[in-house]
């Protein structure tokens, strides 16, 4: 089952799901393997990988600064300059054309059905001053 899905809701023995674009909705059994967008992640040169939606994320961005994502059958220079300049970091010798390629797919499938991953933010905890017991 290629194909990107939006999971309408998980059951014991599979899911329900709907491919994007469509109003069908089938169940689909546990011995398909699902990645979730939200958990697919680029590797990069330094010691942290990047979330995919954190990658839709920068390629939101710079389409807002004037630099719309290439088509996917672009040749392969104009598709790197392309990627290189939406994550600088990212690894050349783990990530692959066709995942670039595969990338830029989904991010203008979601996009078209207003359906990208929000990347998630950590944000970090404040000093509470209260529970300090040095105050009381």
């Amino acid at each position: 089952m290629p194909g990107l899905y939006q999971m309408v809701k998980a059951q014991k023995d599979g899911a329900l799901v709907r491919m994007l674009g469509e109003q069908r909705i089938q169940l689909v059994s546990n011995r398909y393997n699902f990645s979730l967008l939200n958990v697919i992640s680029v590797y990069t040169q330094s010691a942290d990988s990047v979330g995919l939606p954190d990658v839709f994320s920068s390629m939101e961005q710079a389409e807002a600064d004037g630099t719309p994502a290439p088509s996917s059958k672009v040749a392969d220079d104009e598709l790197i300059a392309y990627y290189t300049r939406v994550l600088p970091d990212y690894d050349r010798q783990r990530v692959y054309k066709s995942d670039i390629r595969k990338i830029i797919k989904w991010y203008k499938l979601l996009r078209t059905h207003n359906a990208l991953p929000k990347p998630e933010s950590n944000p970090e905890p404040e000093p509470n001053s209260e529970s300090n017991p040095e105050n009381s």
